[in-house]
């Protein structure tokens, strides 16, 4: 999609020197910049929120990761 925008002389230099060195299309390159930072942006927000279910935060886990028994939780209070 074609777009008009106004982009810091930096980042321009920046991206072409990039493009170059890739030896791909300055378009291509903004665009994956811009997609990197959005996405990381995306992940930063993801960490700031706390996802809560009955008022206790709720946490994603991996899906191999050790299940925790109130034996364990015993165990780790003393």
């Amino acid at each position: 999609m074609r777009t008009t925008v106004n982009l810091d002389p930096q980042l321009i230099s920046t991206a072409k020197r990039l493009a170059a060195a890739r030896a791909v299309a300055l378009g291509d390159i903004i665009s994956e910049l811009a997609i990197k930072g959005l996405e990381a942006q995306g992940r930063e927000q993801e960490k700031r929120t706390v996802n809560r279910k009955s008022g206790f935060p709720v946490f994603k886990v991996p899906g191999d990761a050790p299940m925790i028994g109130l034996d364990d939780v015993k165990r780790d209070e003393d």
